[in-house]
């Protein structure tokens, strides 16, 4: 169509057939090439060639094949070509240079919004960890200054304990989020009835509800168990999460209905709240990290947004989904939580087991460069009755445990002198200690941290802090020939 506008151009306004080069062609080839880029432009050129030999050279509407005319029209297709690419190439700079300048003003839109989460995350972060280190703090000092048996000792001493407990979720938390993102994140998958698990999650929340004054009922509308092929711990982390976030955003005297159901394929759970509910602005980022929906100084409901960021990476992880109803302020909130159904018999729930009763005494040393750390896991220790000794680097710790053999050895990772790794190496390699028990007791807490540890001779891996009860049934599974004395 170009060539075909070009050559009516060069007829009307220039006939004469010696005209050369053909003015209009090229004219045509460089808005081809321009509008619609290198390809038609280079039909474009091919069709203006013929049409020209055709029209143009000698006499009119028939081929010209003297020496001339086919000089004469492969001169035009090599400098209309030219002009084809050169055209063609500016053409896709121009659009490159635009999409560029374009993705840049994304980028940036991106990284001032990613900047101002960053920075509210941060303020929200300093919040949340003072706050606690704060009651901490002052309930210290009360304890302190008030007879150990006095009412006021025990309730200083249960406000640390709640307050610990919240640090240590919180921290929890953002591990989780940060396994999550880089797939870190292994499930222990069993068939386990998801009827029982919900069930259990609401008995362990039900105290918090009582507390804020608010009734929490669970309804399951089917008899039959409803099987899943899921991480039992996982599974009551989702629900407790959106548990916790009922909790939180429901005013007193309000209900919270869990339900759960089997349809089709898939195991159904529901989480309905006749709380405040969600405005429609907020429940598109929801499922964000750091997104809450009560974005205010007072911050009377506290945590740090990552709940529901981990139930969605969670529930995504065990091939489900979740999805989140509200009609708006102060009409409640739904949450609804699928999960792929599956065949077999389903186990129960584990249970933690608590630490024996009594005791058994053992030899435990602990290798641990944070003083005030290890010696206050030493006196809990020798309440229940082992004789503890303690190592303060990791050579130190090799040579003390090559003095006491003890039962159990408990070592940090991150060790001056030697990391805790190689410390279970030449623990290990020492075959008069072949019968220690190993625990690593340390921070570093990823999946590929504890593949480390039993790789390097460790029987166990606890991330701090770790529960005591925990710690006291590890250290009791000690083999009870373990003392070579």
């Amino acid at each position: 169509m170009a060539a075909s506008a070009a050559a009516l151009a060069q007829y009307l306004l220039l006939p004469t057939p010696s005209i050369a080069p053909f003015v209009f062609f090229y004219l045509g080839v460089a808005l081809t090439s321009w509008i619609a880029g290198r390809g038609p432009g280079l039909a474009t050129v091919l069709c203006s060639a013929i049409l020209g030999n055709w029209l143009f050279l000698g006499p009119p509407r028939q081929f010209h094949t003297s020496g001339p005319a086919v000089s004469a029209s492969l001169l035009f297709a090599v400098s209309a070509g030219a002009i084809a690419l050169l055209c063609a190439g500016f053409r896709n700079a121009l659009l490159e240079a635009r999409q560029t300048a374009a993705r840049l003003r994304r980028q940036a839109i991106l990284l001032r919004d990613a900047d101002q989460r960053k920075n509210e995350f941060l303020g929200v972060l300093s919040h949340e960890l003072r706050n606690p280190l704060s009651a901490i703090r002052v309930s210290m000092h009360i304890a302190g200054r008030v007879p150990p048996e006095s009412p006021s000792a025990e309730r200083a001493l249960a406000v640390v304990d709640r307050q610990l407990r919240q640090l240590t979720r919180l921290v929890d938390d953002l591990l989780d989020v940060t396994r999550i993102s880089r797939g870190k994140v292994r499930l222990q998958r069993e068939t386990v009835d998801l009827q029982a698990l919900v069930t259990h999650a609401a008995e362990d929340h039900a105290e918090l509800f009582e507390k804020n004054g608010l009734r929490l009922e669970v309804v399951a509308e089917d008899d039959e168990p409803i099987l899943v092929s899921a991480d039992p711990a996982r599974v009551t982390q989702i629900i407790g999460n959106l548990l916790q976030n009922a909790a939180k955003f429901t005013p007193r005297g309000a209900r919270t209905t869990v339900s759960v159901t089997a349809t089709d394929e898939v195991g159904e759970v529901s989480v309905h709240d006749t709380g405040d509910g969600i405005h429609p602005d907020v429940l598109e980022n929801l499922f964000e990290p750091f997104v809450q929906a009560e974005n205010t100084l007072e911050r009377s409901a506290g945590g740090l947004g990552l709940g529901l960021a981990l139930v969605k990476g969670l529930v995504e992880l065990h091939g489900g989904t979740v999805q989140v109803d509200s009609a708006g302020p102060g009409k409640g909130t739904n949450f609804i939580v699928r999960l792929p159904l599956c065949k077999g018999r389903a186990r129960r729930p584990p249970v933690l087991p608590g630490p024996p009763e009594p005791p058994a005494s053992r030899r435990v040393l602990v290798v641990e460069d944070n003083i005030d750390a290890a010696e206050s896991l030493k006196e809990a220790l020798e309440l229940n009755g082992h004789t503890v000794f303690l190592a303060y680097t990791g050579p130190e710790g090799v040579q003390r445990a090559r003095d006491v053999r003890p039962d159990v050895v408990l070592c940090d990772i991150g060790l001056p002198g030697m990391n805790g790794y190689d410390v279970a190496r030449a623990i290990r390699a020492d075959p008069d200690l072949c019968f220690s028990r190993l625990i690593a007791l340390s921070g570093y807490a990823l999946p590929e941290d504890v593949d480390r540890a039993r790789a390097a001779g460790f029987d166990q891996h606890l991330a701090k802090p770790a529960d005591l009860s925990v710690l006291e049934h590890s250290i009791a599974a000690t083999r009870a020939d373990a003392d070579p004395s």
